[in-house]
């Protein structure tokens, strides 16, 4: 079982939303936008999804567009132990590629980072039918690496998965 429609966004660790724990470390690093509705994060600035409905696909489509870097950090929101630790690691080992990501079972291209110019090519791949990310993050210049701790990285899918973060964390 998924969580049920829950907003994973606002669920609590140690009495914080996973927005705001991931708001607040990331902020420092430069500007930090949610990709969802607005009134669901008033207190954030959001971008919606590229397309309606489109899944992670979406996400990362209003990412690129909007955004004004070169490389573009994507979280989602229901990673609340991702860390610039994570990131630094990533950047460390992107070289030319367009995507570096985690392997953890498979290959996890969210969390990543993504070079905009990839936008015009995640753009004609949805419009052409494709959804997956993983799918297309194959099939671009990708590195995988191994994830120094795999538990910080994954996200929280189910309520059993959520009460392990809770009881790893102490809350």
């Amino acid at each position: 079982m998924r969580m049920g429609g829950i907003n994973k966004g606002r669920l609590k660790l140690c009495g914080k939303d996973f927005v705001e724990i991931l708001h607040g470390e990331f902020s420092p690093l430069g500007n930090v936008y949610i990709v969802g509705r607005e009134e669901d994060f008033p207190e954030y600035p959001t971008l919606r999804d590229y397309f309606e409905n489109s899944g992670p696909v979406g996400g990362v489509l209003s990412a690129l567009n909007f955004s004004n870097t070169e490389k573009v950090l994507i979280i989602p929101c229901d990673s609340p132990l991702f860390s610039k630790e994570h990131v630094m690691y990533l950047l460390d080992n992107i070289g030319d590629h367009k995507i570096a990501a985690f392997f953890t079972e498979k290959p996890t291209p969210i969390p990543g980072i993504y070079r905009k110019e990839l936008f015009d090519d995640l753009l004609n791949f949805f419009k052409s039918g494709g959804r997956s990310i993983s799918a297309f993050a194959l099939s671009r210049k990708s590195i995988f690496i191994h994830p120094r701790s795999w538990r910080s990285i994954r996200g929280v899918n189910t309520p059993e998965e959520y009460s392990k973060l809770l009881k790893l964390k102490g809350c």
